[in-house]
């Protein structure tokens, strides 16, 4: 019997010229590069599990593990990072922190558009965390946790389980962009909500439907209302209803207006939702518009850092950028990270050469639209973004870096150098939880400059006032116990300086003296300094250095 199996599966061979062999072929060829599976060692195909391993291992064992690590990541994720979370440091986290206690645009708790869908997290947090602070950042934890299923099924278009899970548990662990989800600021739970976004346009990509476009447009509105800043990725829908509708226009053009209104009027009411709340918070639809223009100006003013109004020359704008995201936002400003990356680096570019002759060069779909996403974002951070703040870059670093992991991978699964290139990923997995335990452990251990700065001023046992720049929000925050006010203008201080050095020594911070260089005040050498503050550059860069200066009498 055994024989006459082998002959009739002998005999199902077909030779190359025949018409059922071309057939065969031709179905060959239109499946995915992955589907191909070679006799050759050197070229199976790594993203099938072998038979040796079922053998061996339970079915159910290598189902779940995935799953498992996932989890385990999970937890440890979240409890290290709420544990550790930061506290207030900066004006932007003041504003968050305080708009869990009055929700007030107008005083800027927080700032312009709100963030409405991330202040209502913090308030839902707040109800068993007494730090708001804490509370901000549990949320943003959360919901980071919970982009894990999205990344795992995004991946898994293209991986094995374990290698779609271990994607995905790299990228969440990723130090920089952990160390930001447990801060009170909203890149991380914006980050969270655009991963859910992403599959979902993967998901209505794949087959058109009502329901899962719908979902896409309500998913873009929460992520609007969480980081208004992420609107580049709404590119991801214009290319999905191009991808829907476009063969309408050309062959159903009776049904293609009535159908593009409805989604285009669908996915307004979406983000009318958050932005009606808002209007009403703020007393009517006036003053939100009022309050919008006034952002919208000051956005694209100097204080915004975009590259239309910033003093900074392109060259070293440029350079900034590259900082920010190869040193900052994969190194975590950590040269054991930096290395790490290297590795990884190389192993990713060696699979992109390695790959075989007859791979398939016709563009993913689903990869294609995250390009697009990718780098509407990326032009949107160089040119409209504060450059000084590496976080804008926050949501490129994490989409782009699985971009060509997950593209690497797939490539790799053709050659041998798959487990290498897993066991790179592994490896990495390690390193982000190592360096990423050590930021979080010093965020939470060791004051920021401005706190060292209200610390060194309560210790003066003497009549004072402080001038600052933008610490003074801060220091109000943390309840300073000495008078302290924000200046801006040289002839202001000076009037009050004056008025008040009989009776206060005067202090001000290296800030306030750069805006009054900045006006071309003469300062006259009227200014000693007093004491310098540090801390590490990557909680925030602008107010890491802080100089005390005393103004004297002329």
């Amino acid at each position: 019997m055994r024989g006459e199996r082998k002959k009739e599966q002998g005999e199902d061979k077909v030779r190359p010229g025949s018409k059922q062999g071309e057939h065969k072929s031709k179905t060959n060829h239109s499946l995915p590069d992955r589907a191909h599976m070679s006799t050759n060692p050197a070229q199976t195909d790594f993203t099938q599990p072998a038979k040796v391993h079922s053998s061996i291992i339970p079915a159910t064992i290598l189902k779940v593990a995935p799953w498992l690590l996932l989890l385990t990541v999970a937890i440890f994720y979240l409890s290290w990072g709420i544990t550790h979370s930061g506290p207030v440091r900066t004006w932007d986290e003041a504003d968050f922190a305080l708009a869990l206690h009055r929700f007030d645009l107008l005083a800027m708790q927080p700032h312009f558009p709100g963030y409405p869908y991330f202040v209502l997290g913090g308030i839902l947090m707040h109800r068993w965390l007494d730090d708001p602070a804490q509370a901000l950042a549990a949320w943003n934890l959360l919901l980071t946790a919970t982009a894990l299923v999205p990344l795992y099924l995004l991946s898994r278009r293209y991986l094995t389980p374990m290698t779609s899970a271990a994607l995905a548990a790299f990228l969440i662990t990723m130090p920089y962009l952990w160390l930001l989800a447990s801060q009170p600021m909203s890149e991380a739970s914006g980050i969270a909500v655009l991963w859910w976004f992403l599959w979902s346009l993967a998901y209505a990509l794949e087959h058109r439907s009502t329901k899962r476009l719908l979902l896409s447009a309500a998913l873009f509105g929460v992520l609007m209302g969480i980081r208004l800043s992420f609107v580049p990725f709404g590119a991801g829908l214009v290319y999905l209803w191009y991808a829907h509708y476009i063969r309408d226009y050309t062959t159903k053009r009776r049904k293609f207006y009535p159908r593009l209104l409805f989604i285009l009027s669908t996915a307004l009411a979406f983000q009318l939702i958050w932005v009606i709340g808002l209007a009403a918070s703020e007393g009517g639809l006036a003053g939100f518009l009022q309050l919008s223009v006034a952002f919208v100006q000051g956005h694209f003013s100097e204080w915004g850092g975009g590259a239309a109004s910033s003093s900074l020359p392109m060259g070293e704008r440029v350079l900034q950028y590259g900082i920010n995201y190869f040193w900052t936002g994969l190194a975590a400003q950590s040269w054991i990270q930096a290395g790490a990356w290297a590795v990884i680096g190389l192993t990713s570019a060696y699979s992109f050469l390695s790959r075989p002759n007859n791979s398939s060069t016709k563009p993913d779909p689903i990869l294609k639209l995250i390009l697009l996403v990718v780098t509407a974002y990326g032009l949107w951070a160089f040119f409209a973004q504060n450059i000084e703040k590496p976080r804008h870059l926050s949501p490129l670093v994490a989409v782009s870096v699985w971009l060509v992991l997950a593209y690497a991978l797939q490539t790799a699964s053709k050659t041998q150098l798959h487990r290498g290139l897993l066991v790179a990923l592994t490896a990495g997995i390690a390193m982000n939880l190592y360096t990423g335990t050590g930021w979080l452990t010093e965020q939470r251990m060791k004051p920021s400059a401005v706190a060292q700065l209200g610390n060194y001023m309560e210790s003066v046992n003497e009549p004072l006032v402080l001038y600052t720049w933008e610490e003074t929000r801060v220091l109000a925050y943390n309840g300073a116990d000495f008078p302290h006010q924000r200046i801006e203008t040289f002839e202001l201080f000076k009037a009050e300086a004056e008025a008040q050095q009989s009776t206060k020594r005067v202090f001000v911070t290296d800030h306030v003296l750069n805006g009054f260089h900045a006006q071309n005040a003469e300062l006259d050498g009227r200014f000693v300094k007093v004491a310098a503050f540090r801390a590490h550059p990557i909680f925030d860069p602008v107010y890491a250095d802080i100089v005390l200066y005393e103004w004297l009498s002329p």
